[in-house]
């Protein structure tokens, strides 16, 4: 039942963010497109760099956004949801604070060279403005994928701090229904700021058996998504 939900949420979120043209986000350094979007979440999704949690959500809130920042050599931006899913008399619940970077984004391949993700899931009902998590924490993955090697990687050691979240106070309405499905959902931008560090070890590929990611600080344009999805 736990994947279903998370699949039926990926794909009414991502058609409800087909159905938003108000990509009000944050400046940064480097403009995102439609079609770089659309790409970059198709790629996050197929090589499972960021969890079935994560990768549930993600991509609806990344095609908010219209330009994304950079730290060590990627292009980055930041992700928070809040998201209740309910199915079948079946709710679960949580929130999802996340750092993405890639490099050799291909919009019309919809590839990416690499993946780099550091990301934290809660239970509780309200956004964090500071996060400290350790990845040897259940609660705390992170994750590096080389598509040279189709190799992913998890990391076991290091650390993820979010020591600010700022957003907008006004939110951006994005509810939408297909199929008997129901989407409650608002979302504003604005930007996160901290660091992460990780040594993960690869799950497949024919990569190195490990990956190590020095500590790296961040300040980045960001999406805060608030998300209900009924059955």
């Amino acid at each position: 039942m736990r994947l279903r939900i998370l699949a039926l949420s990926c794909g009414v979120a991502m058609f409800a963010a087909a159905c938003g043209s108000d990509n009000n986000g944050p400046d940064g350094s480097v403009d995102l497109t439609e079609q770089q979007t659309a790409a970059l979440t198709a790629a996050l999704v197929s090589n499972g760099a960021l969890g079935t949690t994560a990768a549930a959500f993600a991509p609806f809130a990344l095609s908010q956004l219209q330009s994304a920042g950079s730290f060590g050599g990627y292009d980055a931006v930041g992700v928070q949801v809040n998201y209740t899913v309910s199915v079948a008399g079946n709710t679960q619940s949580g929130v999802l604070s996340s750092v993405i970077g890639w490099q050799g984004l291909n919009a019309s391949a919809q590839t990416v060279d690499k993946i780099i993700a550091a990301s934290q899931f809660s239970t509780g009902g309200t956004f964090p403005s500071t996060v400290t998590g350790s990845f040897e924490d259940s609660g705390t993955l992170g994750s590096y994928y080389d598509r040279s090697t189709a190799s992913n990687y998890v990391a076991s050691t290091g650390t993820f701090n979010v020591t600010s979240a700022e957003f907008g106070s006004g939110t951006t309405n994005c509810n939408s229904s297909s199929g008997g499905v129901t989407v409650t959902c608002s979302y504003s931008t604005g930007t996160m700021t901290g660091s992460f560090g990780f040594t993960a070890d690869k799950t497949n590929g024919t990569g190195a058996a490990t990956f190590e990611q020095g500590t790296t600080n961040f300040e980045l344009p960001a999406v805060r998504v608030t998300i209900s999805v009924t059955e």
